[in-house]
């Protein structure tokens, strides 16, 4: 292959120096400037095909005298273009097709681009209309609800989890592989501005993503951002909008209300319940306000109908309006950007910048600044150099208003008095405790929510750096050599200084202050007085390169696009903590403190040591990879494509053969509408695809060797001493993800109706998982079992993804409506079987439990069996009979609890209709979700006299006999019970259906053209309305409970205004 290589390269010059033949080099362009790849370009005089590249850049050898070229694209109309003498440069721009434009798609795989009539992979392509079409700062929540195969979560504390075509995996990371500009990125993807996007491809099948190996077992998710043009005047593009936001529903949570609560606390005051606490004078527990009220009327110190109406008003406070009123906001965002790019004859630019400001109805703020150059240059004819940087810089600061979270303090406790004064609420101890603190020599130890959230200043700052090499020349028509480089350097610094008057400092000021028991006053204090400073960094550095060969050509009925290379990369990261405490900001002081050794805290008791955050970490990741592409078509009708890499990292194994995975891909497309024999005209466009494959994962928490945690001090002897995390493995492999995809792709007449129907299986094989070992050894993973994790999994998974696009009415009033639908399953096929009780499944509600023939999140409970009908017990089975004996229940096999199906959905899909009159746009978007459960929140009886909330449903609890025939509610009962508890809070009768319809978000607005206003300064401007968040239009369950935040509050509501301008 290199002999002929080189006498190719030999004979290349006397071509083209040749009296008779000229090379020329040229570009091909649509009507709005954008490059065209994959245009076949053929030469009269020399029947001679080309093939435009990635960025429609082409090679031509022509006559030396006056010569034609003719270019076909599906999708636009075949151009004869001539081509005058001495001419050695071309631009060409070719008209579009709009009976053939729903093809027009290239596949941008990171690696190439292809066109999508010769793509045998499974892919969604998002254009920048459609990415900004949601008005967000996050690059995610643009993504939800307009691609098939692709779903989010969100999880209790707030964080989005995407998975595409669900899960391939039990314990490694699920998330897909992000690819930006070619590589896949490292950082923070809040790094990235949106409003620089060009596109999104995300990749779902092996032959799609098979090309990422090891890292797409997931899926792929590839970024371009937008690029500058060659031959275009300059152009800019500004874009600003505003976002209001409401203040969350405190209102949501299902809380017993105030006056409830009071009756409740009076009736366990009765019962005797805080008669200890009432009494103890050695660790002074907290009291409520109820409890303190109906204690200074018991001795006497106030009358029957003080406390009566002190309790009245009590029950008449509601928390949360005091939080409406004084600590939540409308919340703001804002977001600018503007964008210049252009070109000339040799050199192709952009230049973009970003500003976004967001401030949290919480007053917690968000700064994002982004810069970005991008620059193509041709120096000579057949070499691009492309160049590009990329910065950000992002500010995150706390919130200086307090939040609301139910069972942070009792639900009538106000936050300010009627002269405006902060008041304090109750903590851990009491009230009549924490006074006396001063006249011993300690801190104030109240607790005050208005004023100690502005005592806490924690702000993050983190810098993004990003720079882009790529070198292209093409050694011959049709093929080409690249390298690309890529560098990243990200640091972030976290500061939270917490005043010396705030809360936090000041409790551990005096939790470990001694006090003389003679005097009765502080004698000693390692904490010393002043404020604490934690400081976090973090850093990381990315270096990323490829070497590539490419090859595109046509000729008659053949094509072929083919591509190899080999690419390294190395991944440093390092973190640090510390604190610091007794700081002074101003003279930059600070006191040494001795974390190492037990001191009594007061008044409690008990011994600990002065908390240390002190950490350090590194991290590195070192991956080579060796890759192949090809793709045959022949005649427009058939495709066969196959994929090869071999992917090698420093994470696994001693042996070579065991640090490489090798994967592969295979597909075939046929389309069916290109034979001779096929004759339907209602169906102009049908073809078929089938592909199979497999990609990888990697679990970066375990490694091949012994890894340890290193300590400063044991809590023990004071000595250093080592935490094993992962026990040694020669074995470890990477996870391996086979896939099967069957696809079929039409388009009716008129494109009345266009889409896609796709079917897949998945296998994964090789899975981490939980394996048990011999207790002996003594290795406990940090868990009371003896396990360790090893590749001793597998699992299956299948889906279908339907995508319909349909033309309702096309004339000068347009609506047309994009559906799709994704049904997604997995099963664990292979796992040891572990003895566990059916209480150890349960007990692990937030964790993944694997049972085999069970999906990865799967949701089981108690069998339910209802109230007893004498005591209001809760009921569950024993050998089949309804008992009462929790123990007995418990103790039960996993195989006799119900099983309701998965905790994610299984179905998925939006519908979005878009409207147009004239200048005029609309587009609604309603996302649906179905096939999952949730388990919800109900009373629990343990501690709930000393609880500061009870679920609401207490007041739904069984009282009487009879009750049991209109509640499920247990009774209190008069022995607390945790196993009854549990039992209940576990049980089927909690569990709901999650599925449920949403409309979310509502976009229109106006564009005014220049062509339309004569007096119009720019192009174009358009003014838009964006509305999000709108809320559910139909549920399953019948609790009013939104499926999405079972657990918490809903989003609130926003509205977003904002304009585009093109100059």
């Amino acid at each position: 292959m290199r002999k002929h290589l080189i006498l190719l390269m030999l004979l290349t010059p006397a071509i083209i120096f040749s009296q008779n033949v000229r090379n020329i080099n040229g570009k091909v362009l649509d009507e709005d400037l954008n490059p065209i790849s994959g245009v076949n370009i053929y030469c009269k005089s020399s029947k001679n095909n080309e093939i435009s590249g990635a960025e429609g850049q082409f090679n031509q050898s022509v006559s030396a005298g006056p010569d034609t070229l003719i270019l076909s694209h599906i999708g636009y109309k075949t151009t004869l273009f001539p081509v005058p003498e001495n001419q050695y440069s071309i631009v060409i721009k070719l008209g579009t097709n709009s009976n053939e434009m729903d093809s027009v798609v290239v596949v941008n795989t990171g690696y190439q681009k292809l066109p999508k009539e010769r793509a045998t992979g499974s892919f969604v392509t998002l254009n920048a209309d459609l990415i900004n079409r949601r008005v967000s700062t996050n690059l995610l929540e643009r993504m939800q609800g307009i691609t098939s195969g692709v779903s989010f979560h969100n999880d209790s504390y707030g964080n989005t989890e995407i998975s595409v075509r669900g899960r391939s995996t039990i314990f490694s990371t699920a998330s897909p592989l992000i690819i930006v500009d070619n590589f896949p990125y490292d950082g923070d993807l809040s790094n990235i501005n949106p409003n620089d996007i060009g596109s999104i491809t995300i990749l779902k099948d092996a032959s799609a993503g098979s090309i990422w190996g090891s890292r797409a077992g997931n899926g792929v998710i590839v970024i371009t951002t937008k690029k500058g043009r060659y031959n275009q005047k300059s152009q800019i593009q500004f874009n600003a909008n505003t976002t209001f936001s409401q203040k969350p529903d405190l209102y949501a949570l299902k809380t017993l209300p105030s006056k409830d609560f009071v009756d409740m606390e009076s009736r366990y005051f009765d019962q005797g319940y805080y008669d200890y606490q009432a009494t103890n004078t050695s660790s002074f527990p907290a009291l409520s306000p109820v409890v303190e009220i109906l204690l200074k009327k018991r001795y006497g110190t106030i009358s029957l109908e003080q406390a009566n109406a002190a309790l009245s008003l009590l029950g008449q406070t509601d928390a949360r309006d005091d939080y409406n009123r004084y600590s939540y906001h409308t919340g703001t965002q804002q977001q600018y950007s503007v964008n210049i790019n252009g070109g000339g004859k040799n050199i192709a630019y952009l230049l973009s910048g970003g500003y976004d400001k967001n401030l949290s109805s919480l007053r917690s703020g968000f700064e994002r600044m982004t810069m970005r150059s991008d620059n193509t240059f041709t120096p000579i004819r057949s070499f691009e150099i492309n160049m590009g940087v990329i910065f950000s810089y992002i500010k995150n600061a706390a919130a200086t208003s307090p939040y609301f979270s139910a069972g942070n303090q009792y639900p009538y406790e106000r936050l300010k008095d009627g002269s405006g004064n902060s008041l304090p609420v109750t903590g851990s101890l009491r009230d009549s405790f924490l006074l006396t603190g001063p006249s011993k020599g300690l801190l104030d130890w109240q607790y005050k929510p208005l004023d100690n959230a502005s005592l806490n200043n924690l702000v993050s700052k983190q810098y993004d750096t990003r720079i882009n090499l790529g070198l292209n020349y093409t050694l011959l028509p049709g093929l080409s050599a690249e390298i690309k480089f890529q560098y990243e350097k990200q640091t972030n610094n976290s500061r939270n200084l917490q005043s010396e008057e705030s809360y936090y400092v000041r409790d551990l000021v005096n939790r470990y202050s001694s006090i003389d028991p003679g005097t009765g006053l502080v004698n000693s204090n390692p904490v010393s007085p002043g404020a604490i400073l934690d400081q976090g960094f973090d850093d990381l550095s990315s270096k990323s390169g490829r070497a590539q060969l490419n090859f595109n050509k046509e000729a008659g009925k053949h094509a072929i696009y083919a591509l190899a290379g080999f690419e390294l990369k190395e991944l440093k990261t390092n973190s640090s903590n510390s604190r610091l405490y007794g700081y002074d900001p101003e003279t930059l002081n600070y006191s040494t403190v001795n974390q190492n050794i037990f001191y009594t805290l007061y008044p409690f008791g008990y011994t600990d040591k002065i908390p240390d955050v002190t950490s350090l970490k590194q991290f590195l990741d070192r991956y080579r990879s060796f890759f192949t592409n090809a793709s045959y078509t022949y005649n427009n009708k058939y495709t066969i494509s196959l994929s090869g890499r071999i992917d090698a990292s420093n994470y696994f194994g001693v042996r070579a053969n065991q640090r490489s995975l090798p994967l592969w891909s295979s597909g075939l497309k046929w389309n069916i509408d290109h034979e001779d024999f096929y004759h339907v005209p209602w169906l102009p466009v049908l073809s078929a695809r089938i592909t199979y494959g497999y990609s990888g994962n990697i679990n970066k928490n375990l490694t091949a060797y012994t890894t340890a945690a290193h300590s400063s001090g044991s809590p023990y002897s004071n000595l250093p001493y080592a935490q094993i995390i992962t026990a040694p493995n020669s074995r470890l492999r990477w996870e391996k993800v086979g896939q099967l995809n069957l696809g079929i792709d039409f388009r009716t007449l008129r494109s009345v109706l266009s889409g896609s129907i796709e079917y897949y299986r998945k296998k994964g094989q090789d899975l981490i998982g939980e394996s048990p070992i011999d207790p002996t050894l003594g290795f406990l993973l940090n868990t009371s079992d003896p396990l360790y994790y090893g590749n001793i999994a597998d699992m299956t998974g299948q889906g279908i993804d339907i995508s319909l696009t349909s033309q309702n009415i096309n004339r000068s009033f347009k609506w047309s409506t994009d559906f799709l639908f994704s049904r997604t399953t997995d099963k664990i096929t292979d796992y040891p079987v572990n003895t566990l009780s059916a209480y150890s499944y349960l007990s692990a509600k937030t964790q993944i439990t694997p049972v085999p023939g069970r999906p990865v999140y799967a949701v089981f409970s108690y069998k339910w069996a209802g109230l007893d009908p004498l005591t209001g017990d809760p009921r569950g089975y024993v050998e089949g009979k309804p008992s009462t004996d929790y123990l007995a229940i418990g103790s039960e096999k996993p195989g006799q609890l119900a099983y309701h199906g998965s905790a994610r959905p299984t179905v998925f899909g939006s519908i979005r209709n878009n409207v147009s009159f004239k200048n005029f746009f609309l587009s609604a978007l309603i996302i649906f979700k179905a096939g999952y459960f949730f388990s919800r929140n109900s009373v629990s009886y343990g501690g709930q006299p000393y609880a500061k909330t009870v679920h609401a449903d207490y007041l739904q609890r069984w009282q009487t006999p009879g009750d049991e025939l209109k509640t499920n509610v247990p009774s209190q009962g008069t022995v607390y019970s945790y196993d009854r508890d549990f039992f209940y809070s576990s049980s089927s009768v909690l569990v709901e259906k999650g599925d449920h319809a949403r409309l979310q978000d509502i976009n229109f607005g106006y564009l005014f053209k220049k062509d339309q206003i004569d007096m119009l300064p720019f192009n174009s401007v358009e003014l838009y309305v964006y509305l999000n968040n709108l809320g559910i239009l139909w549920k399953a369950n019948k609790e009013g409970i939104d499926p999405d935040f079972y657990n918490g509050i809903p989003t609130p509501k926003s509205a977003a205004i904002g304009l585009k301008i093109n100059l």
